[in-house]
């Protein structure tokens, strides 16, 4: 089965929120891909190169928004091998 691949536009954003570890705060514009309903979780690298640098693993917490945000709480930090990421993380999904 070939990948598909999304132009931005093409997606839905929610709002969301990270809590604790080493990204604590940082609010997101998270990405919905079609059919595929909120994001349960969220890694994002730690350092350059992303590819080789370790990732700060986020789950979510609950299935409704609260104070308009989805809430992603910090679960461990994993090596570049266990955990699948976002690349890089746009501007334009940051709040």
């Amino acid at each position: 089965m070939a990948n598909k691949t999304f132009h931005d536009s093409e997606l839905e954003h929610v709002p969301a929120v990270m809590l604790g570890g080493p990204i604590d705060g940082k609010r997101y514009r998270m990405p919905v891909f079609p059919g595929g309903g909120i994001p349960t979780a969220f890694s994002t690298p730690l350092q350059q190169p992303h590819e080789s640098s370790p990732k700060a693993v986020y789950l979510r917490e609950g299935d409704t928004p609260i104070s308009g945000y989805y809430v992603y709480f910090f679960d461990r930090i994993a090596d570049s091998y266990s955990a699948p990421v976002l690349h890089e993380t746009p501007e334009r999904h940051r709040i």
